[in-house]
This record gives structure tokens, C-alpha cells and sequence, in this order.
């Protein structure tokens, strides 16, 4: 009798049809045992072997160690401490423009200037002629002084304060404040350092009506914190009302106030930010004999308080005797009115 014969079934067929896979590769790993290529990565990051996420394969390729010095290494999830803080302004390589911070009243500049006119020149085209506003002027003035400027209606006095401000630029010549040279900066830059570091005090006050008067004096703080707090910046603001003798009058608004309330609510503005200069345009041409007065001895308290470099422009020449130095502009050039 014939036995039936005996046909593979379909899978097996299947199996013996598939090619045959390569064996892995083994590799001795640092104890000297031979184990496959993703087991030695997994042993060495202390994970357990076996089939890995997609991620946790092609991280397995990547070098345990991190190339550069070995002692500025830190692990991924540790915070930068202070020793690793990027390069700051005030180190070499640095970007132009920047510089470290500074303490309110410190005079961080090279010279020993807090701001400084070499030789500044301003000249206006009109159509018929040249008119020549500044005539190679130069002077300076150190922290913590007071510096007085008289002149004649048309002799220049508007034309100084606003290159002094960094509000217009000359025709010729450099305005360094705090010996950085305004000309080599961008806009950008030159906008901040006006901000940070020049207050400016204008005749006609400039108030915000629709704020109070604390609201005022805290006014450039909502465009640049200067790292205060809310907190802080009203403390601050009101500390300054308070040295002005009008910090009753902190919630009114400026439609509320004299002319003379109203100056001292635009110098507390001009000082919140402890600039390193202070200019007045005329701080007292819209007040009385006696509140000029006052408001121009507030005004050269300034540098004794907050180390400020005050520049006056102004037509009284009482109030310009009061300043450390007394300057005369004639004819868009300046002298010593002492002389």
C-alpha cells in the first residue's frame, strides 16, 4: 500500500522562502563583554537594552561628550549660573553700542565727562544764505555740576540744547556723553541712550493732562522698567515729588497745578530715571520772579542729590550766577561769562 505523500503547508514554505538575516555586529563594550552596538549605548546612559523609540536610535549615534574645555561643561537641564552668562558689553568682542550698567550717579565715563561738545558746529540752509547756528563750541561738564548758559534771543541756545540732547545732530564735530560718541551709534542706540541717560526739562512742561501727577513722574518707566518693579518705580517717584515739596499733590492732575507745581512735576519726570545729564531750556521763562526762584534751587540741588550734570539755559542772569560755571553764547560761539 502507497503512503499519501506528506505537501508543506504554506507558512513553512514561507519561512524557508525569507532570506536569512546578517547577525549583528558585536562590539566589546568598556567592561570587555561583546554586546550589540545599541545595548552598549543603552548600558552606558544607564537605560535598560533593547528595542528603542526612534528618537532614543538616533540620539544612540550621537558623542557621549561634549566637545571644548571639559570644566565649562554643564548638563542639559542645569540653569546657567553666573559664571556662564554670555559675554556682556563691557567685554572684549563685544557689540558696539552697549555698555555695562550703571549705578545711578556713577560717572562711568573715560574722561571723567559726563557729556562733552568738541568743536560742534551747526549750520542751516536757507535759501538765500547759510546761517551758522553753533561756531565750533566746545565745553564739558563733570558729574554732580551745575552749568549755566546765557544769551541773547537768536544766539543759539535752542540750537545747543538739542545737539546736547542728542536731538539733532551737527554739521561738524562730536558729542560724547560719558566718552561714547553719539555719532558712531545707530538710531536705535542713540534713542536709548537718550532715554536712559538725559533728562530733559522744557519751558512749556509738556505734561500729560489725562495722567495725575504720579502717573507724570512715572511716565518714560512704562517704555523702560530700568529693572523696577511697580512697586519700586512708585516708591522712587514719590521720593522725588517728596524732595520737590509736592508730593500732596501726587493724585491731581497737571490742570490742577500752578505753573511753578507744574515745573517741579517736569523736573521729578526729567530725574526718575537718575540720568547722567539734566537739561533745562529755559526752565523759569513762564514763572514769577519768586517761584523762578524756587523752582531754579531745586533744580542745583540736583547734582548734590543724585550726582547729575545739570545744564541750565537761561535769560536770567541771577539764576545763572547760582551755577558752578557760567557760560555766555554770542553769535553761536561760547565763553566764560566770568571772564
Amino acid at each position: 500500500m502507497r503512503r499519501p505523500v506528506e505537501h508543506p503547508r504554506r507558512g513553512d514554505e514561507r519561512e524557508r522562502r525569507r532570506p536569512a538575516l546578517p547577525a549583528p555586529r558585536r562590539r566589546p563594550d568598556r567592561t570587555g563583554a561583546a554586546v550589540h552596538g545599541d545595548d552598549a549605548v543603552d548600558r552606558a546612559e544607564g537605560r535598560p537594552a533593547g528595542p528603542q523609540p526612534l528618537h532614543r536610535v538616533r540620539r544612540a549615534h550621537r558623542p557621549l561628550l561634549r566637545l571644548g574645555d571639559p570644566g565649562r561643561r554643564r548638563s542639559p537641564g542645569a540653569r546657567r549660573g553666573r559664571g556662564d552668562r554670555r559675554r556682556g558689553p563691557g567685554d572684549p568682542g563685544s557689540r558696539p553700542g552697549r555698555r555695562p550698567a550703571r549705578s545711578p550717579g556713577d560717572g562711568g565715563s573715560v574722561t571723567g565727562y559726563a557729556a562733552e561738545l568738541l568743536d560742534v558746529s551747526v549750520a542751516y540752509a536757507t535759501d538765500s544764505e547759510s546761517v551758522l547756528a553753533l561756531n565750533s563750541v566746545s565745553f564739558a561738564c563733570r558729574p554732580a555740576s551745575s552749568t549755566s548758559i546765557v544769551g541773547r534771543s537768536g544766539s543759539g541756545k535752542s540750537t545747543l540744547i538739542s545737539v546736547l540732547s542728542l536731538l539733532r545732530e551737527p554739521t561738524v564735530g562730536k558729542v560724547l556723553l560719558d566718552g561714547e560718541d553719539a555719532a558712531l551709534m545707530s538710531d536705535a542706540n542713540r534713542s536709548v541712550l537718550r532715554s536712559a541717560r538725559i533728562g530733559i526739562v522744557f519751558q512749556a512742561f509738556h505734561l500729560e493732562p489725562s495722567l495725575t501727577v504720579l502717573q507724570n513722574v512715572m511716565l518714560g518707566w512704562n517704555f523702560r522698567h530700568a529693572g523696577l518693579s511697580r512697586s519700586q518705580a512708585v516708591a522712587r517717584a514719590t521720593d522725588d515729588l517728596d524732595s520737590l515739596g509736592i508730593a500732596d499733590l501726587a493724585g491731581r492732575r497737571p490742570n490742577a497745578l500752578s505753573g511753578g507745581q507744574r515745573q517741579r512735576v517736569a523736573i521729578a519726570r526729567a530725574v526718575f530715571a537718575r540720568p547722567t545729564l539734566l537739561v533745562a531750556d529755559e526752565p523759569t521763562g513762564n514763572l514769577d520772579e519768586e517761584t523762578a526762584g524756587a523752582v531754579a534751587e531745586k533744580l542745583l540741588a540736583l547734582p548734590g542729590q543724585y550726582g547729575t550734570a545739570v545744564v541750565i539755559v537761561t535769560h536770567d542772569q541771577a539764576i545763572a550766577r547760582l551755577a558752578d560755571t557760567r557760560l555766555e553764547l554770542v553769535r553761536g560761539r561760547i565763553r566764560d561769562a566770568r571772564a
